[in-house]
């Protein structure tokens, strides 16, 4: 199942009626399951709604590849790590980022 689901989750539509494929760095699953979260090499973190099977956020604000993902305990929050040396934490619910730590 995982491997289906980030071979879809690999493939997007660019906005021009194009598909591209991703190489994928990073994944999570909410501690709900109700979402799988994917950091790649195009700077963004993606949210996925699995039970919807689609895309309920892309996350955009690093400068580099992202390389590591993780889900606060109640699932509100996905922290992000990136090749930048940034780490963001963003809202699961708006998209939102919030103000840089480190």
């Amino acid at each position: 199942f995982i491997f289906f689901f980030l071979r879809f989750c690999s493939t997007f539509n660019d906005g021009n009626g194009k598909s591209s494929d991703l190489y994928i760095r990073s994944v999570c699953f909410s501690p709900d399951t109700k979402f799988l979260v994917t950091g790649a090499e195009d700077k963004t973190v993606k949210v996925w709604d699995i039970q919807q099977k689609s895309l309920r956020h892309t996350l955009e604000g690093h400068e580099l590849d992202i390389y590591s993902l993780d889900f606060s305990k109640d699932g509100q929050f996905v922290v992000s790590g990136s090749g930048d040396k940034k780490v963001k934490i963003w809202d699961i619910e708006t998209g939102k980022v919030y103000p840089q730590l480190i």
